[in-house]
């Protein structure tokens, strides 16, 4: 054992590719979610997210991977841009203590996010998204709510009355009916 690891150590080709395998390994640990259906302005979607890491604070390599990851001085990227925070302060930590780093989006239809380590190539983190793939991947797009059974808000009723939005509801519930109505009778008549 002694000897291959003296072997890596000492050829520098082997060594090149294991660091950056390393490097890999540590950036598909984190993933990315959005937070809500982002609004879009013309072509720009505006909205927010977190960036997450499937090593739980209850794991035990979890503290030593924060420590290594500050002490690199690692970043996230955003399209390139750093995104303000750094792993060992409290911006990176959800209320849990488990990796949530929050993200303003203010994006086209896809973006990229990655993780930089003092001294080493930027690294994405299973990018680049596209914010429709995210959405749907998500299930912020079901019909009847979220996934989570709460309302879900949409942009284009906020500016509603109460007693418009309704209308709009039991006008579409009502359209459902009927389609479903017509079908029946249409296999009864093939009978």
């Amino acid at each position: 054992m002694h000897g291959l690891k003296l072997n890596v150590q000492t050829n520098h080709p082997i060594s090149r590719v294991i660091d950056d395998i390393a490097r890999y390994t540590i950036a598909s640990l984190f993933y990315f979610e959005l937070e809500s259906i982002p609004e879009r302005h013309e072509n720009v979607h505006v909205g927010t997210g977190h960036i997450l890491c499937f090593l739980r604070e209850s794991d035990r390599e979890f503290k030593a991977f924060i420590n290594q990851l500050s002490r690199s001085s690692a970043y996230f990227y955003l399209n390139s841009f750093p995104i303000s925070g750094r792993f060992g302060d409290h911006s990176c930590l959800g209320a849990d203590v488990n990796i949530r780093k929050r993200v303003q989006l203010n994006i086209g239809d896809s973006f990229t996010i990655s993780l930089k380590q003092e001294g080493l190539k930027t690294c994405n983190i299973n990018s680049p998204y596209s914010v429709a793939k995210l959405v749907v991947a998500q299930g912020l797009n079901v019909y009847f709510g979220r996934a989570d059974h709460q309302k879900r808000k949409r942009c284009a009723d906020t500016g509603l009355p109460a007693a418009k939005r309704q209308r709009r509801i039991r006008s579409s519930m009502n359209r459902i009916a009927l389609r479903k109505d017509k079908s029946k009778e249409a296999a009864n008549d093939r009978i």
